[in-house]
């Protein structure tokens, strides 16, 4: 019989456990009764025993939150009765456990609850020191206070501390002693923690740059330069970035050559920030349109201080204005970082290309002065500011050995979490989880989470979330941004997206089965076939496609959770009847391909197509459809009905709740749908779309008496 200890994470205590209405505090009962995991850790729980809850609070503190006893699994979480024991401060008891594996918990400060992921099975010595409470409780922190060796060498400090008090006069000399050995401080600064309060991203490349990571070291420093924009954090990103390029080869290619522009955009392409003195090294190389491609590409990165000054540079060379030219995607990166020291070096820009002035100005309306940093902050930028004194006295390290050292555990870590949301994308608690690691990380992810997850958003939390979108929504959706267009955020991840479109059969290759299309829902637009057909778009309820490719989803072996599907309807057949047709050739412009029976039997809405999705097949959750045949297909009310019979007598008629169909510039015919009702037996919602008969010709097209189109809907009830 084993018991296990398991931590409930910030945010899921925080909003689930209440006692009597009320947040659960210290002495309060929270009558918890399941634990909501299938951990195989969890297993031996089996068994019999307890499971004891824990959580971490602010300050590493560590609560004992509840004990579910004898739980049993019912596949997806563990359950009990409801807990009886008083949520308490167990940290003293912290060095006291020691768990199944003997190691017991040996958390860094500050990663206390990162280190207590993973269930841990305890010993029975472990289950009477979190039963009995006694070196677990209040008191046993006052004894941590002061703990026991200070209190055997009381009598000592207080000896040595009687002759300072008698010689007094000499107090002020001993208080200015000779000054010590820049050696000597700087081994004392080495080893000291960063004070409470300071900047966590800052505390956090303390940290790393201790450990000789370089390159964790200098995302954090852009993450902190982003959080508040000061001078002295972006002097630090610049001498890092230089500390970490002298690991890295120069961009090759000759001047305004193709060759340079492939190999600036696969470095680009990895959106690493210890790349960017090296992409910025060839802003001078660059052509025109090269060095457009370049500056967009940079708006997907952090933002980071050493590339304004660079791309503004690049564009005072040119005095001509407009498009033609790069100066505008040099300013709007410029604007994008928006770094305060620039500031105090636009008057000189002005002098060097009198043309930027408008430029400039627009720019200066978006910068504000560098703030000064909080005490704390100060303290830390010093600290760090000794780390890269001595790293700079060291050899350059192995690129490759530096970019290993960044994928370390807490890479890791970041992808079991990501992961463990992919796996199960409408359950929040795994977000939750996510986000309460990245705010240790002071990630400004954590932010969207916190704010995405809430119920209701007041009007500036909403402007907030934009602006966290915008700032970082391609790094967060990296490498799914260079296919997606307007990309929509839910929840902390992306949910949704304007279109979806590849370039290369390269990025079919690497994309189309992407982990992080798990918890997308919506797509406006895609006629990706393989991406549609494929397995990783698992949460999609809602896309506009063709019937090629909603025919291949409708074959597929197993059903797919797509509620929802807008299409072009096509009938080749009749459309090349009218193609060529010489009086309808008179009324509308047909191309080439457009008559050509072969082109046309290709399309990927043939007619053929829509009889296999009218089977329904795997489309067993499709409950609204809407159709547009487009201009001139149909003619007359029974020549128009008569090409949705594949509809109408299949299937799929029967299972759907919504039906829209755009008629265009083929009249209404709603008499004709109003006696199909029948079929459609779980019809709620018919909606029917047209323009007026040759609205095109009328005078007053589009005006208040003369509409463009006429919408008609009818609902059912019942």
């Amino acid at each position: 019989m084993a018991s296990v200890m398991a931590i409930v994470s910030k945010a899921v205590f925080d909003k689930q456990a209440r006692a009597a209405g009320k947040p659960v505090g210290l002495g309060d009962v929270w009558p918890v009764d399941a634990y909501n995991s299938a951990h195989k850790a969890l297993a031996p729980l089996g068994e019999g025993g307890a499971l004891f809850l824990v959580t971490v609070r602010p300050g590493d503190v560590l609560w004992l939150v509840g004990v579910l006893e004898s739980p049993r699994f019912d596949g997806a979480r563990w359950t009990a009765a409801p807990n009886v024991v008083a949520a308490r401060d167990v940290s003293g008891a912290r060095e006291g456990l020691r768990f199944s594996t003997g190691k017991g918990i040996t958390a860094k400060a500050g990663a206390l609850g990162m280190s207590l992921q993973t269930p841990r099975v305890l010993t029975e010595a472990d289950v009477a020191l979190l039963r009995g409470g006694a070196s677990a409780s209040a008191p046993a922190e006052k004894t941590s206070a002061a703990p026991a060796p200070a209190k055997k060498k009381a009598p000592a400090e207080a000896k040595a501390a009687a002759p300072a008090k008698k010689k007094a006069p000499a107090k002020p000399k001993a208080a200015t002693p000779a000054k010590p050995k820049a050696a000597a401080v700087a081994k004392k600064q080495q080893g000291a923690a960063p004070p409470k309060g300071a900047s966590r991203p800052l505390a956090a490349a303390l940290d790393a740059l201790r450990a000789d990571n370089l390159v964790q070291a200098l995302d954090q420093l852009l993450d902190a330069w982003a959080a508040q924009r000061a001078a002295a954090t972006a002097e630090l990103v610049e001498r890092l970035g230089a500390l970490v390029d002298r690991s890295l080869a120069p961009i090759e290619g000759k001047a305004k050559s193709a060759a340079l522009d492939e190999a600036w955009l696969d470095v680009a392409a990895k959106r690493r920030a210890a790349d960017v003195p090296r992409l910025a090294a060839c802003f001078e190389n660059g052509s025109t349109p090269m060095l457009k491609r370049w500056f967009a590409q940079l708006l997907d990165f952090k933002p980071d201080p050493r590339l304004p000054t660079a791309a503004v540079d690049s564009a005072v060379r040119y005095h001509s204005t407009g498009d033609a030219t790069p100066r505008t995607a040099a300013f709007k990166l410029a604007t994008y970082v928006a770094d305060g020291r620039q500031l105090a070096t636009l008057d000189s820009v002005v002098q060097r290309n009198d043309t930027l002035e408008g430029n400039v100005a627009r720019l200066r309306k978006k910068l504000v002065e560098p703030p000064v940093l909080s005490a704390e902050d100060g303290e830390v930028i010093a600290l760090c500011s000794a780390e890269l004194d001595r790293l700079a006295k060291q050899p350059p390290p192995d690129a490759e050995a530096m970019f290993a050292a960044a994928r370390d555990e807490t890479d890791s870590t970041e992808e079991s979490l990501v992961a463990a949301v992919l796996a199960d994308p409408d359950d929040d608690v795994p977000r939750m989880v996510y986000a309460d690691w990245l705010a240790q990380r002071g990630d400004p992810r954590a932010e969207l989470l916190a704010l995405q997850l809430k119920d209701k958003l007041t009007g500036n939390e909403q402007k907030r979330v934009r602006e966290l979108c915008k700032a970082h929504g391609a790094r967060w959706i990296f490498p799914l941004d260079a296919v997606v267009e307007k990309p929509r955020f839910e929840r902390g991840f992306l949910a949704g997206c304007g279109a979806v479109s590849f370039t290369t059969d390269k990025q079919r290759d690497e994309l189309c089965e992407h982990p992080l299309w798990a918890t997308v829902r919506e797509i406006d637009a895609c006629n990706e076939s393989r991406l549609l057909r494929g397995d990783a778009l698992r949460a999609l309820r809602v896309v506009r496609c063709d019937a090629e490719t909603l025919a291949a989803i409708a074959q597929k072996p197993d059903p797919v959770p797509l509620e929802e599907v807008s299409a072009a309807y096509f009938d080749a057949e009749r459309f090349l009847h009218l193609a060529t047709s010489p009086e309808h050739r008179r009324r509308w412009y047909f191309s080439p391909d457009q008559r050509d029976p072969e082109q046309l039997a290709a399309r990927g809405d043939n007619l053929s197509h829509w009889h296999k999705v009218g089977t329904v097949g795997a489309l067993v959750n499709l409950k609204r459809l809407r159709l547009a045949p487009g201009h001139a297909i149909l003619e007359s009310d029974h020549g128009a009905l008569s090409r949705f019979e594949w509809l109408t007598a299949s299937p799929l008629a029967k299972q759907l709740e919504e039906l829209t169909i755009d008629h265009g510039d083929n009249g209404v015919f709603l008499d004709g749908w109003l006696a199909r009702l029948d079929t459609l037996a779980r019809l709620r919602r018919l909606e029917i779309i047209s323009s007026p008969k040759d609205h095109y010709n009328s005078p007053n097209w589009g005006g208040p008496t003369h509409p463009c189109y006429l919408r008609f809907v009818i609902t059912r009830e019942g």
